[in-house]
């Protein structure tokens, strides 16, 4: 059996500030395809797309605000699988909260840059239409993401003293 040390704990909470980012992007470029194809379908004749796929296109637009809906129960089950693996450390140290104070600002600059790189998606014409007319539970969680980061690392930083007290 491994044992996980308090770096990998630091890259747990950077995954899941990547996965956060990973999706809230991946679906603003779906949706833009999505809304691409359609433009195109719809000056299609009727006799080349046919009556079916065009009812099937409309038929997905629901999908959308389904996936900013979801996208705050990722991040709780994902915080609460972190503070699980927390308590899953075998040795914990008081010397531990101050692994998490030193690569507390380097998680926290990164994840300023992620929630930048999501402000320069949102900036661009067609992605800046679609984040705020279909994503805008995602575009809170991205513009709060190193205020995420930083309760991560609280929280994080507290399971592991308490850990630590109980031993």
């Amino acid at each position: 059996m491994k044992i996980v040390g308090r770096k990998d704990q630091v890259l747990d909470i950077l995954a899941l500030l990547v996965v956060l980012l990973g999706i809230g992007i991946a679906a603003v470029i779906a949706t833009l395809l999505y809304h691409q194809i359609g433009n195109q379908l719809h000056s299609m004749p009727i006799e080349i797309t046919g009556n079916d796929s065009l009812i099937a296109y409309d038929k997905f637009e629901i999908a959308w605000p389904i996936l900013d809906k979801v996208l705050p129960f990722i991040t709780i089950a994902l915080t609460i699988i972190l503070l699980l693996t927390s308590f899953e450390i075998p040795v914990a140290n008081p010397a531990y909260v101050a692994v998490n104070i030193i690569a507390g600002p380097a998680i926290l600059m990164i994840a300023g840059i992620m929630s930048n790189m999501w402000i320069q998606v949102n900036n661009q014409i067609d992605m800046g239409n679609i984040t705020t007319t279909y994503y805008p539970i995602t575009n809170h969680i991205m513009s709060w993401l190193p205020f995420i980061a930083a309760g991560l690392i609280l929280l994080v930083s507290i399971v592991t003293y308490t850990k630590s007290r109980s031993q």
